[in-house]
């Protein structure tokens, strides 16, 4: 049986980072991905445990009208802003 790799936001983005040293993706993109249950993730207390490899996976196959709705959706303009 195979465990889901949950992280922190602030360890999922270093995750990224990794992979990515010039990413745009912030903690806010990621909080937003999460509310907006895109991603999966575990809110426990006032952390919230990101699966990454969840994240990964919208990360990479969203296409940018994915992106464009989902920002539409939420209570702000911008999803992933800088």
């Amino acid at each position: 049986m195979a465990l889901h790799r949950m992280r922190t936001i602030p360890e999922a983005l270093e995750e990224i980072r990794a992979l990515d040293e010039k990413t745009a993706v912030t903690p806010y993109c990621i909080r937003t991905l999460c509310k907006g249950k895109h991603v999966r993730c575990i809110y426990t207390g006032r952390k919230i445990l990101v699966d990454l490899d969840d994240l990964l996976r919208f990360l990479n196959d969203c296409s940018f009208e994915d992106i464009q709705k989902t920002a539409e959706l939420s209570d702000r303009s911008q999803i992933c802003a800088n």
